[in-house]
């Protein structure tokens, strides 16, 4: 699970599925609401599951796709209401690499 930067939204890998679930978060009081369910692009259905996600200040996700032959990074844009899309081209395949990439960590890092 990953914060947004703005702290808005909380976002969840779906290992086995592939999917990335959107929340809404409010910290006062405490409270989590659904939003959406994205479907990962999985060309070739290459990909295993996900794993590690992390989210980049400028409005986006980026989810570790562990796959065979190789791994790859999908990368999601967080629309204002807190959905998700891949952007096209997504995901980018890590090759020569192999399976196995369970996290991806991304900067600068967050303002707090």
């Amino acid at each position: 699970m990953w914060l947004s930067a703005d702290e808005k939204f909380l976002f969840a890998s779906n290992n086995t599925s592939k999917q990335i679930t959107s929340l809404a978060f409010m910290e006062g009081p405490l409270s989590l609401s659904y939003i959406s369910i994205t479907s990962l692009n999985n060309p070739g259905n290459e990909i295993i599951s996900t794993a590690g996600i992390n989210t980049i200040l400028n409005g986006y996700v980026v989810v570790a796709e562990d796959g065979a032959p190789d791994s790859s990074v999908g990368l999601l844009q967080i629309n204002s209401n807190g959905s998700t899309t891949e952007i096209s081209g997504s995901p980018f395949r890590i090759s020569p690499g192999g399976p196995g990439l369970q996290s991806v960590m991304v900067g600068p890092p967050r303002p707090f």
